[in-house]
C-alpha cells in the first residue's frame, strides 16, 4: 500500500506521503523513515543520506608542546567546519601512523624535537596540520647573565638575559614568588640593597632555574677585619674569609698575581717563612685594599719544666717554666680553658687542691701543647670505708672502698685483714670471706699526712638439710617436712595447697599425688632454696591385703603351704600387720583351729602357723563346710573383720 506510506525524520516531523520522497539533504547526516501508521504488521525502514562539505581545515593545540623526558604530551586536533564528518589519522616524521581520533598522547623516549601530523578526511576533502613536541633532557639549567652585579646609586635600568631551552616559556620572579616578567630577557631598575631575580620554566621540573643577584649601594665598602699577622703551620692550609660584605673580592700575592676572587682564600705554603697577601674589595661605589702578613712555622713541642710527682704540703707560690719556639706567644689555661697567664713563665699562688695547667700557642696546630699537674695537699686527712654491704652470705663478695675527705688528696691506700695482714692496695678492694665477723683496715698516705679507718663485715653461713618423714605414704596419709640448720630463718614452701602451714620449718604435707616441695629459706642476708619429694603410693585396703582359700584337700601329710593340702590366711604384707586373730569352726560352732598374733618386740609371724591341715585333736576331720573368722589390724587403721566358709574335700 505505497499510497499509505508516511515519511518522517528522527524528530517525528512529517516530510511527505506516498511511495516516493524527494528532498534536498542538509549538510551532515540525514535520516528518512518510511512507515504505514496503523499497520503494526508492516515494519518501517530508514534511509540515511550523508552530505559532507567539499572543504576542511585542521588545527593542533598545543603547538609546540614542551616536556621533560618521561613525561607525556597530549595533542588535540580541531577539525572544521564539521568534525563529525571526518576521520583523523596521526603520522610521525617518517609517515608512519601513530594514532587516530581527535587526540594523540605521546611519551617520547629521548631529548629532541618530534613532529606529528594530523590528517583529516571526510570522503570529499582532506586537510592536515603539523605540531612539534620538544623533549628537554634532565638536569638542564638556565644560565642568567649577569649572575651578580654591584651598582652604585643612582641606578639606571639593567637587563638580564636567560639562556636555555624554550626561552619563550621562561618566567621571572623575586624571592617572594611575585612574577616580574616572561621571556628570555628581563629589564629592571633594582632598588637599594640586595635584589634577587629568579628565572624558571614552570611545569618543567627537568629544567633548573638560575638566579641573578644585584647589589645596589650608596657608599664605598668598609674594609673587613682580617688577621694580621696570620700564623699557620707548614703543611696546613691558610684560610682567610670575609663575610657580610657585598662586593667583588680579589686576593693577590706580593707580585700582583690573582689568587682568588671570592670571600674565601685558601693557601697551602710549601715552606716556612713570611710572605704578604693583598686583599681588594669593590662594590661599584669604590674600592678598599689591605695587606696581610702570613707567617708559616714548622712543627715543634712545648715542654713544661715541672715534675708532676712533686707535692706541696702547704699553700705556696709556684713558678712554672715553658720552653717553646715562640715563648712570648704561649698562653696558659686551666682544664676548662680559662686563661691563667701568658708568656714563657707561669707564677701563681695556690691553695690546697689539684691544679692542671696547659701551655699552648693557639692557632698553631704544629706547636704541640704540654700539660702538667700541681698538687697542694692539706695538712689533715679524713679516711672512712664505704661497704657495698655490711652483711653478706658466705660465698658472696663485698667491696670495700676508701672515702677520703677531701677526695682529691689520695695517693695510696693499703688494705689489711683482721690480723693486719696486707691484702691489697688501691682505692677499693673486693673480698669473699668465710662465715663469721671480719674487720678490715685501710691506711691512706698522700705523702704529707696519713689516716687509718676500719670496717666490720658480718658473713652469714647457712648449712641447711631437708627431710620428709616418711618419704613415702599412702593416699590420704601425711608426711612431716622439716628443714634444719637455721633456727631464726623465715620459710616459704611451695606448693602450699597441701601443707598445714607453708611458713614454718616443719609443715605437715598431705598430698594427693607424688609431690616435690620446694622451700625458700631467708636468713639475715642469705637466701637458699631446697626441695624434697613425698611419694604417694596407691596402697591396698586392709581387706585387700589378705585372703583365705575357700577349699582344700587334706591328705594326711605334713603341712605344705605350697600345695592344696592346707588352707591358710595368706598375705604379702604379713610383716606389716600389728594384730591377727584367725579361727576356723565346724558347722555346730565348735572351734577346730585358732591363731593369734600381736606385734611386740621380738615377735615374728611364721606363715605355716596361719595354715590349717584339716586336723582337730590330731585327727583328720570329715569332708564338710567349715566357717572362718578373721580380725586384722593394719598400721594406723582400725581393726578389720572378715568371715566366710571353707570346704574340706576328700
Amino acid at each position: 500500500a505505497p499510497e499509505c506510506v508516511v515519511w518522517t525524520n528522527l524528530s517525528g516531523d512529517t516530510l511527505g506521503i506516498g511511495g516516493v520522497l524527494c528532498v534536498v539533504p542538509a549538510p551532515g547526516l540525514n535520516s528518512y523513515i518510511a512507515s504505514i501508521p496503523g499497520l503494526a504488521c508492516v515494519e518501517a525502514d530508514t534511509a540515511t543520506v550523508k552530505l559532507v562539505p567539499d572543504s576542511l581545515f585542521v588545527a593542533i593545540a598545543p603547538g609546540p608542546a614542551k616536556l621533560c623526558v618521561g613525561d607525556t604530551a597530549c595533542l588535540v586536533a580541531t577539525v572544521g567546519p564539521d568534525a563529525t564528518m571526518a576521520m583523523v589519522t596521526w603520522l610521525d616524521e617518517s609517515g608512519a601512523v601513530v594514532g587516530a581520533g581527535l587526540e594523540l598522547c605521546v611519551t617520547p623516549p629521548a631529548p629532541g624535537t618530534y613532529t606529528y601530523t594530523a590528517v583529516a578526511d571526510n570522503g570529499c576533502a582532506t586537510a592536515s596540520a603539523t605540531a612539534q613536541v620538544v623533549v628537554i633532557a634532565d638536569n638542564t639549567k638556565l644560565e642568567v647573565t649577569p649572575d651578580m652585579a654591584f651598582l652604585c646609586e643612582p641606578v639606571e635600568e639593567i637587563c638580564l638575559t636567560a639562556e636555555g631551552p624554550a626561552p619563550e616559556c621562561i618566567v621571572w620572579t623575586d624571592l617572594e614568588g611575585n612574577q616580574l616578567g616572561t621571556g628570555a630577557e628581563l629589564c629592571v631598575t633594582p632598588p637599594q640593597g640586595v635584589s634577587y631575580y629568579i628565572a624558571t620554566i614552570p611545569g618543567l621540573e627537568c629544567v633548573e632555574g638560575d638566579t641573578a643577584t644585584i647589589v645596589v649601594d650608596t657608599l664605598p665598602p668598609v674594609l673587613p677585619e682580617l688577621p694580621d699577622p696570620a700564623k699557620i703551620c707548614l703543611g696546613d692550609t691558610l684560610k682567610l674569609e670575609v663575610s657580610d660584605v657585598n662586593g667583588n673580592y680579589t686576593w693577590k700575592d706580593s707580585l700582583g698575581n690573582i689568587l682568588a676572587a671570592d670571600t674565601i682564600l685558601c693557601l697551602a705554603p710549601q715552606e716556612a717563612g713570611t710572605f704578604s697577601l693583598l686583599f681588594e674589595l669593590s662594590n661599584g661605589c669604590g674600592t678598599v685594599r689591605d695587606t696581610i702578613t702570613a707567617i708559616v712555622v714548622d712543627s715543634a713541642r712545648i715542654e713544661i719544666q715541672w715534675d708532676p710527682m712533686e707535692v706541696l704540703c702547704q699553700p705556696d707560690t709556684v713558678c712554672i717554666e715553658a720552653i717553646a719556639p715562640a715563648p712570648e706567644c704561649v698562653i696558659w689555661t686551666d682544664l676548662e680553658g680559662n686563661p691563667v697567664d701568658t708568656g714563657a713563665q707561669l707564677c701563681v699562688f695556690l691553695e690546697p687542691g689539684i691544679y692542671t695547667f696547659i701551655a699552648s700557642i693557639p692557632g698553631l696546630d704544629c706547636i704541640v701543647p704540654d700539660t702538667t699537674t700541681v698538687k697542694v695537699l692539706p695538712d689533715s686527712l679524713n679516711l672512712t670505708i664505704s661497704l657495698s654491704a655490711a652483711a653478706i652470705c658466705e660465698g658472696d663478695s663485698v667491696v670495700l672502698a676508701a672515702v677520703l675527705d677531701p677526695d682529691w688528696t689520695m695517693e695510696t691506700v693499703s688494705w689489711y685483714d683482721t690480723d693486719f695482714n696486707l691484702i691489697g692496695s688501691g682505692p677499693a678492694i673486693g673480698q669473699s670471706p668465710p662465715g663469721g665477723m671480719h674487720t678490715y683496715y685501710a691506711v691512706a698516705d698522700n705523702g704529707c699526712v696519713r689516716d687509718t679507718a676500719e670496717a666490720t663485715v658480718m658473713v652469714e653461713s647457712l648449712s641447711l638439710e631437708i627431710f620428709a618423714e616418711p618419704p613415702t605414704i599412702c593416699a590420704g596419709e601425711s608426711s612431716m617436712l622439716s628443714v634444719v640448720g637455721c633456727s631464726g630463718c623465715e620459710y616459704i614452701w611451695s606448693p602450699s595447697g597441701s601443707l598445714d602451714n607453708p611458713n614454718i620449718a616443719t609443715p605437715v604435707a598431705t598430698p594427693a599425688v607424688t609431690t616435690t616441695y620446694s622451700v625458700t629459706v631467708f636468713g639475715e642476708v642469705c637466701v637458699d632454696t631446697l626441695s624434697v619429694t613425698v611419694t604417694v603410693e596407691d596402697c591396698p585396703e586392709c581387706l585387700e591385703k589378705f585372703f583365705v582359700a575357700t577349699g582344700f584337700r587334706p591328705d594326711g601329710r605334713p603341712k605344705d603351704i605350697a600345695s592344696n593340702n592346707v588352707t591358710c590366711l595368706r598375705s604379702e604384707y604379713l610383716d606389716d600387720f600389728e594384730e591377727i586373730y584367725f579361727i576356723i569352726y565346724s558347722r555346730w560352732g565348735e572351734e577346730v583351729f585358732r591363731y593369734e598374733y600381736k606385734q611386740t618386740a621380738g615377735a615374728a609371724i611364721v606363715p605355716e602357723d596361719l595354715c590349717w591341715d584339716g586336723r582337730f585333736n590330731d585327727k583328720l576331720l570329715p569332708p564338710d563346710v567349715y566357717g572362718y573368722y578373721v580380725e586384722v589390724k593394719c598400721p594406723g587403721r582400725d581393726v578389720v573383720k572378715d568371715k566366710g566358709n571353707i570346704t574340706l574335700l576328700r
